[in-house]
């Protein structure tokens, strides 16, 4: 997966369902994706808020698309977080994850990405070990699912799990035809919780969302909601 922004509960979900997680950092970056940017809940409603990088292209990859004015969004971003969550049950906490990540200096969008979500990783008590596409030999050139083919084979990988939503980018077949078996995860239905006063849940909210309005413990038992699907 590329490395996302404070990702969605189901990434993390993606993250517990295997032993090897893989942040694909030297593929191209996505415009309008969520590298850097997510939803929050706003005065009941949901807000999307968005780092700012420098001369953003699809033709860089994404370890070398770098931050711009990180200290200015740093600041209004923690206001911003203070303005939307501090009447949630867990504030206190989820502010100390967002702060255990931004105090730290980051120049590029992958370290800053990478970084939010191995710290939430971490308070979600998962245990995937976590590899950057960058740092494994690999065929680079490969097209399709190629690449992670060639991931699979020199970490010795046989399984690989990829959200329900690529389901039709890839084919099974191929996985088969080199050994290894491709399987989908496929988040529940029922995960939804009480966003303060509002009446009616919106999802897929950054894990932000998630962490101010649960306990841990509801929280950790949220996050084992899957189902992974052939």
């Amino acid at each position: 997966m590329q490395p996302y922004i404070f990702p969605y509960l189901g990434y993390f979900q993606l993250i517990k369902s295997v032993d090897y997680f893989i942040f694909f950092d030297d593929v191209n970056f996505i415009k309008k994706g969520w590298i850097n940017r997510n939803r929050i809940l706003l005065n009941g409603k949901e807000y999307l808020f968005s780092i700012p990088l420098t001369k953003i292209s699809q033709n860089k990859i994404i370890n070398e698309t770098y931050l711009t004015d990180y200290d200015g969004w740093r600041n209004d971003f923690l206001k911003l977080i203070k303005t939307c969550y501090l009447k949630s049950p867990n504030f206190n906490k989820g502010l100390e994850l967002i702060e255990n990540v931004l105090k730290n200096n980051y120049e590029t969008i992958s370290e800053l990405a990478i970084d939010s979500v191995k710290e939430f990783s971490k308070y979600l008590e998962i245990n995937s070990k976590f590899y950057k596409s960058s740092e494994l030999d690999y065929s680079r050139s490969a097209k399709g699912p190629g690449k992670i083919l060639s991931i699979l084979s020199n970490l010795e990988i046989n399984n690989y799990v990829n959200p329900i939503g690529g389901k039709n980018l890839y084919d099974k077949v191929s996985f088969e035809k080199h050994g290894k078996s491709l399987r989908f995860l496929k988040m529940n239905s029922d995960i939804f919780y009480k966003q303060g006063n509002l009446e009616s849940f919106i999802p897929n909210l950054s894990i932000i969302d998630s962490v101010m309005w649960n306990s841990k413990e509801s929280l950790l038992n949220k996050i084992s909601k899957f189902t992974i699907v052939h």
